[in-house]
């Protein structure tokens, strides 16, 4: 199955093929890696193995499940995720005029700063806010861009995970 990949850098395809135990041949950007994914604790937590590498991985997801947070060696990235399917209904979905972004807390944590104004326009990949967690400061970015419909949080008070913060609208020149 094809994937596709938005998260820092190019966005990327992906095609995964089940080799059946974890065992995964994996093919992106002309390579192929093997590859070897064992669920640790079924919380969250993996061993990942790619061409004999060893990694142990944190992966989260949002209330959507395309939505992921991935923490390698205290990195962390995150990722939107859409097989084939996903990814033609979002072409479709763009050609009809694109929808709202609701951006949601990724952790328990303190809004540090607010880096935007309802009726801003953004575009995709800018700053929204920072977000304090474990004594780090963490940008939340949004992913579409769109205009700041709706601000959800203020400066100096605490969000659970999964928090709504900001809502962004779709947004049309014309």
């Amino acid at each position: 199955m094809k994937y596709f990949v938005d998260g820092p850098g190019d966005p990327l395809e992906i095609e995964l093929q089940d080799q059946g135990d974890g065992k995964y041949l994996i093919k992106v950007a002309g390579r192929q890696i093997q590859g070897h994914i064992q669920d640790v604790d079924r919380i969250g937590q993996y061993a990942v193995s790619l061409d004999e590498q060893s990694f142990a991985a944190s992966i989260e997801a949002s209330q959507d499940p395309t939505d992921l947070h991935v923490a390698i060696a205290g990195l962390r990235w995150h990722f939107r995720i859409r097989d084939e399917r996903e990814e033609a209904a979002g072409a479709l979905e763009s050609a009809a005029g694109g929808r709202a972004e609701n951006i949601q807390a990724m952790m328990p944590g303190l809004v540090a700063k607010i880096m935007v104004e309802v009726g801003q326009v953004l575009e995709p990949g800018s700053p929204v806010l920072v977000l304090e967690a474990m004594k780090m400061q963490n940008e939340v970015v949004t992913e579409q861009g769109g205009r700041i419909a709706e601000i959800f949080v203020q400066e100096g008070k605490a969000v659970e995970t999964g928090s709504n913060m900001v809502r962004l609208e779709p947004f049309e020149e014309g």
